[in-house]
């Protein structure tokens, strides 16, 4: 069950002009985000991610539609109401975008630089967000000496330095290579469940969201086409683009030349099975070649463990009597804790 909302984005239309006409970003976004979850949007370059991020913060404002951030209407509010609201959300990009100069204590203070704080409610402030991050040894340290996933991690302490309740991530792990991608992930999750906050994940990584949120958007072309949790909207894609980001990751695909040096017996059938919850615990393989009598030859397999249940599937074939064959695609496809596509490999 969700929790209430933090982010609702309420048939969000963005529009640019140009001089060859208007071009539409985002077209009737439609948006819940609850509080104190990982929402992870994800869509290839150009689908509107990054301005979708911008309406949230005020950044950009919508051509019609609304924004709501904690039962504000971002859109609406003044420049003296939205420094407020923007002290509540913070932001971290593919680019970590340190100053050089600065030492990365100093980079971290910046947002609160002109709050006019006292320096050694400054210096705890800093010192706090640092050790959260792992950072508090390369204090006085400047950029230049820092990793990529250090200069990372130091841009999220400055996006915590002002205590959010929220976090933009615009493609925040996408510059970085898989090991330390895994390891600011870590860092992400931690954030979202030991201090509470809600993290928007912009992102074309297919194993960011996998890995890191609970929820999840596909944007093509300005528009949502699938939402909910991870795992119902992975483990049963509807749209193409869905199904090609969950492709990345379990590989459950043949091609023609792979399929003919297999040599499978002449009509036999090529099928792939989809697990869902509750299906791994099952001997599926041994009960059908039992119950009717056909050899199940596995050709691939792919499961992975997505929140806590089995995510991915087996592509099978089939050989034996046709009626038999027959009968076990019937009994397969009447189980509802599966998904089951019969390919042709004639």
């Amino acid at each position: 069950m969700m929790s209430e909302s933090i982010i609702s984005l309420q048939n969000v239309k963005k529009n640019y002009r140009h001089s060859d006409g208007i071009q539409t970003v985002l077209d009737g976004v439609n948006l819940n985000i609850p509080q104190g979850s990982v929402f992870g949007i994800i869509g290839h370059s150009g689908a509107g991610k990054s301005t979708l991020l911008r309406c949230i913060n005020g950044l950009e404002k919508p051509t019609s539609g609304n924004v709501i951030f904690k039962g504000h209407q971002v859109n609406k509010l003044d420049n003296h109401q939205m420094l407020k609201i923007r002290s509540e959300i913070g932001m971290i990009f593919q680019q970590f975008n340190l100053l050089p100069l600065y030492t990365i204590a100093e980079n971290v203070a910046l947002p609160i630089k002109y709050l006019h704080l006292d320096r050694n409610l400054v210096h705890k402030k800093v010192t706090k967000v640092l050790s959260l991050v792992g950072l508090l040894n390369k204090a006085n340290d400047y950029p230049s000496s820092l990793s990529g996933g250090q200069k990372q991690r130091a841009a999220i302490a400055r996006a915590l330095i002002s205590q959010p309740k929220i976090i933009l991530c615009d493609e925040a792990t996408s510059a970085l290579d898989p090991e330390i991608t895994g390891s600011i992930i870590k860092l992400l999750k931690k954030l979202n469940q030991q201090e509470g906050i809600t993290l928007v994940v912009v992102t074309h990584e297919m194993k960011v969201i996998e890995d890191l949120c609970d929820y999840v958007a596909v944007l093509h072309d300005g528009k949502i086409i699938e939402k909910g949790s991870v795992y119902s909207t992975f483990s049963n894609p509807q749209k193409s683009l869905t199904q090609n980001f969950v492709n990345t990751v379990i590989h459950l695909s043949i091609d023609r030349k792979s399929l003919d040096a297999i040599k499978l017996p002449e009509h036999s059938k090529l099928i792939k099975i989809l697990y869902k919850k509750g299906t791994t615990n099952v001997p599926l393989i041994s009960i059908i070649s039992r119950k009717f009598n056909v050899d199940v030859n596995i050709i691939l397999g792919d499961v992975d463990i997505l929140q806590g249940s089995p995510f991915g599937g087996l592509l099978v074939a089939l050989s034996g009597d046709s009626q038999n064959i027959s009968h076990t695609l019937a009994y397969l496809k009447q189980i509802k804790s599966i998904g089951l596509k019969v390919i042709d490999n004639d």
